[in-house]
């Protein structure tokens, strides 16, 4: 999970790429954590690509990208158009989505079975002493030394 701190920063610091209101939401420029990077150096390049990758995958922003239309680069200029390929693979996305939820939910409303208590083993014989087990094998002592 990317870090919440990284997200509001964006946010507030590009609020036309990174809308608060869902309905704001528009695609990406492709690349554009290079962007990014190129103007704050000082940014954790793995945490940025962690908190675009959430932002990406979000269902609202893949119905942007299914709906399809110009890309927008970090001052929420036009920057690239989204392709068919790309629209075609948000759609695919959702539907993974959608499915993995219904799932979760049918997994969640599935009646879980009555388990019951062991019963203990009635017919199992009683653990016999260690030295009768191996009759041949000589049984050592230790003495103790004197004063101890």
């Amino acid at each position: 999970m990317p870090d919440p701190h990284l997200y509001a920063w964006l946010q507030e610091r590009y609020p036309a790429t990174f809308p608060l209101e869902r309905a704001a939401i528009k695609p990406l420029k492709v690349n554009i954590h290079l962007d990014n990077l190129a103007q704050h150096p000082k940014l954790d390049i793995d945490e940025l690509r962690r908190a675009l990758a959430c932002w990406c995958g979000r269902p609202t922003y893949l119905r942007a990208v299914q709906r399809g239309g110009a890309r927008i680069d970090l001052t929420g200029q036009a920057a690239g158009e989204v392709t068919p390929e790309q629209a075609a693979y948000a759609t695919e996305r959702l539907q993974w989505l959608a499915e993995r939820a219904q799932r979760r939910r049918a997994a969640a409303t599935k009646p879980v079975e009555k388990r019951t208590a062991a019963t203990p083993a009635v017919d199992i014989p009683p653990a016999t002493p260690a030295l009768a087990r191996i009759p041949s094998r000589p049984i050592l002592t230790l003495k103790r030394r004197a004063g101890t």
